[in-house]
């Protein structure tokens, strides 16, 4: 448990995300002629790693993903909303393939 959470369980905040995170199935995104496995993801969006220097805050980035072990695939949309020195990369969802985003709900 992080830092963070300690000091906001101690404080009776809690969790603040909207949607819990996992990182069961693995995604994999593909953009850019590049492959990014997901470090986490919800159904707001993932965490990949990635360089900084490759992103920029606001970027919209469009591409494939795909579940890792099962044949779902689809499109995906989403937006750069957290670059962090260590290569982590926050994007959030803008769009995801219908039934994608149903297999990842389900999950």
């Amino acid at each position: 448990m992080s830092v963070s959470d300690l000091l906001r369980d101690s404080l009776g905040l809690g969790e603040r995300r909207q949607h819990p995170r996992t990182d069961q199935p693995r995604l994999t995104l593909r953009f850019d002629g590049q492959k990014y496995e997901t470090v986490d993801w919800s159904l707001g969006g993932c965490r990949i790693k990635g360089e900084a220097a490759q992103f920029r805050l606001r970027q919209h980035i469009q591409g494939h993903l795909q579940l890792d072990g099962a044949d779902e695939r689809g499109e995906f949309m989403a937006e750069v909303v957290r670059i962090v020195e260590n290569g982590d990369v926050g994007l959030r969802w803008l769009e995801l393939s219908p039934h994608i985003f149903m297999t990842v709900a389900a999950d």
